[in-house]
């Protein structure tokens, strides 16, 4: 999922360097991870911490016993606890009417 509306944080072609620099502080993240959240995208099993690496903090965060509901301008992230942290669960396009 693109979160088109986020601004590049890092140019294009340091964008390798920094996943690579990223796996190096987080040994245990696949390197495939790491060029996920460089490139601002959003996957299921991904967790709170590469949820806000990725794209940054949510508008708010909707409680509903042991899951939440994040919500951005374009998606929700639905994160439940599956016994190892929340992780995402689901994930869905905010559309609205215009």
């Amino acid at each position: 999922m693109w979160f088109t509306d986020i601004q590049e944080r890092w140019p294009e072609t340091d964008r390798s360097e920094r996943a690579h620099a990223l796996c190096a502080e987080h040994r245990d993240w696949p390197i495939d991870l790491c060029h996920i959240i460089m490139q601002h995208q959003v996957r299921v099993e991904m967790t709170e911490e590469q949820v806000r690496l990725s794209v940054g903090d949510p508008e708010h965060i909707d409680r509903a016993g042991e899951e939440e509901h994040w919500v951005y301008p374009k998606a929700y992230l639905h994160f439940t606890n599956l016994g190892m942290g929340d992780v995402v669960t689901a994930t869905q396009s905010r559309r609205c009417c215009s």
